[in-house]
């Protein structure tokens, strides 16, 4: 009895913990997303209605291409999540980005790159949060 008392303590406790960081990473998670509208509305607040946006079209790395737009509209960088595809326009730079890799200029603002001439950090600006 004494034993089965022990093993029903001890999965209680595990359930307790693994709630309890399961309840730690939603906080993270809607702390981040919190700070980076935040950011969005500080930018249309200061008038800085524009911002670059990275958008590649496959969530595997070094899969998909990807595209930099520069000056686009503070929040339509979001519009142009589809399929399986992600964009970012939080601390993005075309200008950087577009520095390092093999990128075809479509247009004064407008930049593009194949998943055989896309950076790393092409990728990594578009499917994380920080945009690094």
């Amino acid at each position: 009895m004494k034993k089965k008392s022990i093993l029903l303590f001890l999965s209680f406790c595990m359930i307790g913990i693994n709630c309890n960081t399961y309840n730690q990473h939603q906080a993270r998670k809607r702390e981040k997303e919190k700070s980076n509208n935040s950011l969005i509305l500080s930018l249309i607040i200061e008038n800085q209605t524009t911002s670059d946006c990275i958008y590649c079209d496959n969530t595997r790395a070094f899969s998909g291409n990807c595209t930099c737009y520069s000056s686009i509209t503070v929040g339509t960088c979001n519009g142009k999540n589809s399929g399986q595809g992600k964009s970012n326009s939080i601390k993005v730079s075309c200008s950087e980005l577009t520095s390092i890799g093999v990128w075809t200029q479509l247009n004064d603002e407008t930049f593009y790159c194949n998943f055989t001439s896309c950076p790393p950090e092409a990728y990594r600006a578009a499917f994380t949060n920080d945009g690094r």
